[in-house]
């Protein structure tokens, strides 16, 4: 078993593997990026699983302290396995939105449990 499928096996939450350019230098440093995907997945989660009103991706950066780009990259890996999501505003339909520190309205994500409730 090569070290890759091991940690996918072993390891569910690294969904996606991060990107790499299919070079074996790039393989090996998206292999060695993996604990710290992981650790950074579960910061993203747990500050979402503590806020009962959810967060933007903005409102976890600021609380965990990451920069937005890392929190978006994690938040984006968190949705695509369906740990976290946007919830329906009941009046319109549309994702809830919320305004940022610059002022742009960003979705507002929470656990999915909290949305399937």
């Amino acid at each position: 078993m090569t070290t890759s499928s091991y940690m996918q096996d072993a390891l569910p939450f690294f969904q996606p593997t991060p990107a790499h350019n299919h070079t074996e230098t790039s393989k090996a440093a998206a292999e060695a990026a993996i604990p710290k995907v992981k650790r950074g997945q579960k910061l993203v989660l747990q500050a979402i699983q503590e806020s009962p009103n959810g967060l933007t991706r903005d409102q976890v950066s600021s609380l965990v302290g990451i920069p937005t780009a890392t929190v978006c990259a994690r938040a984006n890996e968190l949705l695509k396995i369906g740990l976290i999501g946007p919830r329906l505003d009941e009046t319109t339909g549309r994702k809830m939105t919320r305004p940022t520190r610059t002022g742009s309205n960003a979705e507002i994500l929470f656990p999915m449990a909290a949305i399937t409730a």
